[in-house]
């Protein structure tokens, strides 16, 4: 192809001394013009920041102007958002919050084979719970070290997927605390040391595993183990 091109420009300048050669000049015109680039630009995309409800995304200027999307689905049978862009950056607003994205962008004058190379997912951020709360119902203490506790926490909007790292230790300062990885609250949190008091915070995490910012430290005792009836009964 691209020895055609060149052979246009250089029968062009002998035109009219080399009338035998219209064929071929009209051949090489129409290919040069017709097959577009030669090849499709790495843009090597990347995400430039997150909060819970935005994305942004930049790539290699050079090109413009570009075709985005955004999709909650990794082969965009659902875009989000899509469209033309002359700039190399974009910013995608009013996401929902803990939510996994895929977004993908090439030139306009390539194919959309040229995706597979120019795209990438992230996720925005997961909201910071808040109002810890303990569930009486769900206190027990069987033995010196398997007593445990009922603990929930205001979930901030978050579906159902979300993680939540919960903290203990017995120092009020959290110093040497267990991390535990847990589910929707309410939970239970079990291999306690009896008539203990315990320290607690939890987090939010997002898919990607990014956490938000703490709740403040809460408090709770285990309950002590009950004594046998002195009668035997």
């Amino acid at each position: 192809m691209a020895f055609l091109c060149r052979k246009a420009k250089k029968l062009t300048g002998s035109l009219v001394s080399r009338q035998r050669n219209y064929a071929t000049l009209a051949a090489a015109l129409f290919l040069c013009g017709a097959a577009g680039p030669l090849y499709a630009q790495s843009l090597n995309p990347v995400n430039t920041g997150a909060s819970l409800t935005t994305l942004s995304f930049g790539w290699n200027a050079g090109g413009s102007p570009f075709i985005i999307a955004l999709s909650t689905a990794a082969d965009f049978s659902v875009t989000s958002a899509s469209g033309p862009l002359a700039a190399a950056v974009t910013t995608y607003v009013n996401l929902d919050q803990n939510e996994l994205y895929y977004f993908r962008v090439k030139r306009a004058i390539d194919a959309d084979t040229a995706y597979a190379a120019n795209q990438l997912s992230s996720a925005t951020y997961a909201a910071a719970p808040t109002g810890i709360y303990f569930e009486s119902a769900n206190f027990a203490s069987d033995s010196a070290y398997s007593a445990q506790i009922g603990i929930g926490w205001l979930v901030a909007g978050n579906p159902e997927w979300t993680g939540y790292p919960l903290e203990y230790s017995k120092d009020p300062g959290l110093a040497g605390a267990a991390v535990f990885q847990e589910p929707y609250p309410p939970v239970s949190l079990g291999g306690l040391d009896a008539n203990t008091t315990y320290y607690l915070r939890v987090r939010a995490a997002n898919l990607l595993n990014v956490p938000s910012a703490p709740t403040g430290i809460s408090s709770t005792a285990t309950l002590a183990l009950a004594l046998s009836s002195l009668d035997g009964s």
